[in-house]
């Protein structure tokens, strides 16, 4: 597997992750912690820090409302 398609592959499963995250009812707390202690996330810290909390909540709210 090539560098691009290593790359992909993770941001894919990050983004499924993040997608699962936050589907759960989960209290803000216990999605960041998640987010800060699940493997698959380790390698985006960096980005992972730039969420803003509210709209993480907000997010949350909108893609289970939108799977329901």
């Amino acid at each position: 597997m090539d560098n691009k398609t290593c790359e992909d592959k993770n941001l894919d499963n990050f983004q499924s992750r993040l997608l699962e995250l936050m589907l759960q009812p989960l209290s803000q707390e216990q999605r960041w912690r998640a987010l800060k202690t699940d493997p698959l996330f380790i390698p985006y810290q960096n980005y992972i820090a730039s969420f803003d909390p509210r709209m993480m909540e907000v997010a949350a709210q909108i893609i289970r409302k939108w799977t329901v």
